[in-house]
């Protein structure tokens, strides 16, 4: 994955072109997992992963990286585009898993290729 993105960052370079990385951390997910089980946890995570994904414009690609984190890579993308796209999609899985008595907390952070770094690791660095 991390390969795939380093390519994409090559690529961005010989365009001159953004790339845009937005990471999503759901941050009570292990309460969640406490309150309503493991098949609504799944169900969580399913559903954040179809929205990621119907989101995603050609050529752009997401992952899971980490047990509560999941990472947009959007290549030719601005950072404007990717704050936009971050809160459509945190309000779409706050609308179905909110609940009067339980608040889902997803963050979202934004980092873009070349502004705020020129290597993978300055753009994550960002990121976290």
């Amino acid at each position: 994955f991390y390969e795939r993105i380093e390519s994409e960052i090559k690529h961005a370079k010989e365009l001159n072109i953004p790339l845009s990385l937005v990471l999503f951390t759901i941050k009570n997910y292990k309460r969640f997992h406490d309150r309503f089980g493991a098949i609504e946890f799944d169900k969580l995570f399913n559903f954040s992963a179809e929205i990621f994904k119907s989101k995603l414009s050609i050529g752009d690609f997401s992952g899971r990286i980490d047990r509560n984190k999941f990472l947009l890579v959007l290549p030719g993308k601005e950072k404007r585009y990717s704050v936009m796209l971050a809160n459509t999609i945190k309000n779409e899985i706050l609308e179905k898993f909110n609940m009067s008595d339980f608040k889902l907390l997803i963050t979202s952070s934004n980092s873009v290729f070349p502004e705020e770094g020129m290597d993978l690791f300055s753009i994550l660095e960002v990121l976290y």
